[in-house]
């Protein structure tokens, strides 16, 4: 049924690296947490002007050239409404939202701080709803936009000492499908 819809969601799975060493099997077993901070990179819509040349309505790779004055660089937390905020009033209409922010944390579940399960939760659950809610009025509004969801391949089937990381992306699986379903006749891609 999904893929009869006009509007889909894209789900990329990104794999899991495997430990090398019996010495990284054994430091997985301590919970512990990879840290990203956030940024957004913006590149110029297409049909607009990119420093002294326009560029095409449907602008290709090879037309940026490696030229990145197309290209804004803003920060952005998608755990904090006002960073979100800010990041829309700064931004040009985004045609093209792809929520690849995230935290990972490996380690056995009953020795993984409560404290660390929740900030994966708002990180990688709940921020890649906070940014959808924020961008998908905008593309209600021009009847068009994409959004590219990035999971794990934790999704694909059950890994050891990642269950609560497991169940953040997860999460985004079962969000993306319905949130597909309810995209499906008011935005075209």
């Amino acid at each position: 049924m999904r893929d009869e819809l006009p509007f889909r969601i894209p789900l990329i799975r990104v794999a899991a690296a495997r430990p090398s060493s019996s010495r990284s099997v054994q430091r997985a077993a301590r919970p512990k947490a990879a840290v990203r901070k956030g940024i957004a990179a913006f590149a110029v819509r297409a049909g607009s002007t990119c420093g002294a040349r326009e560029l095409p309505r449907r602008a290709a790779a090879a037309d940026f050239a490696g030229d990145t004055s197309c290209l804004r660089v803003l920060p952005l937390d998608v755990t904090d409404e006002a960073s979100i905020a800010a990041l829309l009033e700064t931004a040009d209409p985004i045609d093209v939202l792809v929520n690849n922010a995230g935290i990972g944390a490996v380690g056995a579940f009953e020795a993984t701080p409560m404290s660390l399960v929740r900030q994966l939760l708002e990180t990688n659950t709940i921020g890649t709803m906070a940014m959808c809610q924020a961008v998908i009025p905008q593309m209600r509004a021009r009847r068009s936009g994409i959004i590219v969801n990035v999971t794990s391949s934790v999704t694909l089937g059950a890994f050891p000492l990642a269950a609560a990381y497991t169940a953040s992306k997860q999460a985004i699986e079962g969000f993306t499908g319905s949130l597909a379903h309810e995209l499906a006749y008011s935005i075209s891609r």
